[in-house]
């Protein structure tokens, strides 16, 4: 009786299916190692304020209404001037304008007309930024920066009548 030896071994083909495979995994798995799933997350929250912003200054204008910013240390609000209760700013809930947390992402710090905010006024509680229905806005400064690396920063600005720009920079 004779035996067959079959010879052991991989084909080529599997061979590159395995290496196809740990590519794959390993471009899923690297960025996050390497934080570049956080400067997107980052990125990606800069454009989406930008993108509020300029869709709340279409808004004031087209409802002729004054509109607010407010940014504490881990959360955005839109507010709108409630000029039939009392000339109060009443928070929006409503998408996309809904309070918005970015604590576990970055850290975000609002300069308007080159003075720091929050700027205290007298007995007055205003928005740190107003958005007028006229479709301006005050002038200001918006530094958002990572959490995982806190030399990338992102800079919303504006001077008031042109739109919201959005510049990033590595110190």
């Amino acid at each position: 009786m004779r035996k067959k030896f079959l010879t052991q071994g991989f084909t080529l083909v599997e061979v590159l299916i395995v290496v196809a495979l740990i590519a794959i995994t390993m471009s899923l798995v690297l960025p996050d190692y390497f934080g570049v799933s956080q400067r997107q997350q980052v990125q990606s929250l800069a454009e989406n304020l930008r993108n509020k912003i300029e869709l709340a200054r279409d808004k004031a204008l087209q409802q002729n209404q004054e509109w607010g910013l407010d940014i504490d240390k881990d959360s955005i609000t839109f507010s709108t001037l409630d000029v039939l209760n009392q000339q109060q700013w009443t928070p929006l809930s409503d998408r996309p304008f809904n309070t918005f947390r970015f604590s576990d992402t970055a850290v975000i710090s609002l300069n308007v007309e080159n003075h720091s905010v929050p700027v205290s006024y007298e007995n007055e509680e205003l928005p740190s930024l107003i958005i007028f229905s006229s479709g301006e806005v005050s002038p200001f400064e918006i530094e958002i920066r990572s959490l995982a690396s806190t030399q990338q920063i992102w800079v919303l600005s504006s001077d008031g009548l042109s739109q919201t720009t959005i510049e990033y920079s590595e110190i």
